[in-house]
């Protein structure tokens, strides 16, 4: 079935394919990067609770 001038309904259908797999691997990065961060600040409150600070939990305040 053609939709328009010469744009078919496959078309359409590859075209939004392509989209979902790039929008899936871009959720994927969010979820990676997020990921890292939530260890990063993990790790920064275990080494301000290491150093002597008695609060580190501020840190981990921003994971919630």
């Amino acid at each position: 079935m053609q939709i328009g001038s010469g744009f078919s309904h496959a078309d359409a259908l590859n075209q939004i394919t392509r989209a979902t797999e790039q929008i899936n691997q871009l959720n994927q990065r969010i979820v990676d990067a997020d990921q890292g961060l939530s260890n990063k600040l993990v790790n920064m409150a275990v080494d301000q609770k290491v150093a002597g600070n008695q609060n580190p939990e501020g840190l981990l305040d921003l994971l919630a």
